[in-house]
């Protein structure tokens, strides 16, 4: 007969069980889509809790209807979500198939637009009105100056005038030019050095003059 320790101890076992099952098949679908497309991911590993902290920070369940570019295995909407967000109040935005497939079922209330940064015309994404704020996990060093322009075009004509775009990037610099943003009209903030990230990040926060 099993002993009632013995189904105790199995039942402890059971979550950290599955948080490994969960981080395997992140890191999974990571590596899998940095093999068919690096350009497109521009990261060694998924970004860290440390990072996804930082760069979430700004962002409270106050903040209304969130933004999120290049969500890839959702390591920002899980931070999101333990920062108190409901699932309901975010649109998720990822160029990968099968990463989308995977949001759509981990995050079932959440919007998941399968579509790339660059190419999202409100009157096509009837889901981007009323935008409050904008997560953005987009290679941006990887971009050219012009994808950076239609991509900040896209996600602050969705936002009203006091919304920003959190970014990161693995440089000291913004990945945006400061040409980029003088014709957007816009700032950058650095808020964050994120030294607990493989590799060590900055966070920037975009807002309109």
């Amino acid at each position: 007969m099993t002993s009632a320790s013995s189904f105790k101890a199995a039942g402890a076992s059971q979550p950290e069980h599955r948080l490994s099952r969960a981080w395997l098949q992140e890191r999974r679908r990571f590596f899998r889509a940095l093999l068919s497309n690096p350009r497109s991911v521009g990261a060694l590993a998924p970004s860290g809790s440390a990072l996804s902290a930082a760069i979430t920070a700004g962002i409270t369940p106050c903040s209304g209807k969130i933004l999120e570019l290049g969500v890839g295995t959702g390591v920002f909407t899980r931070a999101l979500l333990r920062n108190g967000l409901d699932a309901s109040a975010l649109v998720l935005v990822e160029s990968d198939a099968e990463m989308s497939r995977h949001l759509r079922d981990e995050f079932p209330g959440a919007t998941v637009l399968n579509a790339t940064a660059q190419n999202l015309p409100r009157r096509d994404h009837p889901a981007l009105r009323g935008i409050e704020a904008t997560i953005c996990g987009l290679p941006l060093r990887n971009m050219a100056s012009s994808y950076h322009r239609r991509i900040l075009a896209a996600a602050f004509s969705a936002m009203p005038e006091h919304g920003a775009l959190y970014l990161f990037t693995y440089g000291l610099r913004c990945p945006v030019s400061q040409r980029v943003l003088d014709a957007s009209g816009l700032t950058a903030k650095r808020t964050h050095i994120v030294l607990r990230n493989f590799p060590p990040a900055c966070v920037y926060r975009l807002a309109r003059r």
